[in-house]
């Protein structure tokens, strides 16, 4: 598990330095020896940072966010054990970057609300707010590790 948090702090750092852009700079090549590569192939191996950069934000200093993206859970118990400690070692390994929490799940976000008062913003929300901050460079990061609908939704944001 650690070499897993390793590997996410590392793609944080690199992230947050490139920003997002429609185009994937993939971080991934197949081997030239690779002749026959079937479509599955190609597509893992475009894997990597997706970059967006907005014009009008381009001459503002430099203020950085992260934002980490989760399906949630409405376990406390767990959550505190698996996203909110990764988020905290996240916000360890860049003490001077404001780290965000968002859930892409509605129903989680509208559970805990009513359940423990607490309002995590979707994904969305979290950038609009950070903009609305100031902040000019945010590095978005996912949770969800296994290809469907929700990190179908975190590659959309």
């Amino acid at each position: 598990m650690k070499n897993w948090k390793k590997m996410l702090a590392a793609s944080l750092a690199a992230t947050a330095l490139v920003g997002f852009a429609p185009q994937a700079d993939a971080a991934y090549s197949l081997n030239p020896e690779v002749k026959d590569a079937t479509p599955a192939l190609l597509e893992a191996s475009q894997i990597g940072v997706l970059k967006h950069e907005t014009p009008e934000l381009q001459n503002l200093a430099n203020k950085d966010a992260i934002v980490v993206m989760s399906f949630g859970t409405t376990f406390k118990d767990t959550r505190e054990k698996t996203i909110d400690a990764t988020v905290a070692e996240i916000q360890a390994a860049h003490p001077d970057v404001k780290v965000v929490t968002a859930f892409t799940s509605h129903i989680i976000i509208d559970r805990i609300a009513a359940k423990e008062g607490i309002k995590y913003p979707t994904p969305e929300e979290a950038l609009e707010q950070l903009k609305a901050e100031g902040y000019s460079r945010i590095a978005l990061a996912t949770l969800d590790v296994i290809p469907g609908m929700e990190y179908a939704y975190d590659k959309g944001v």
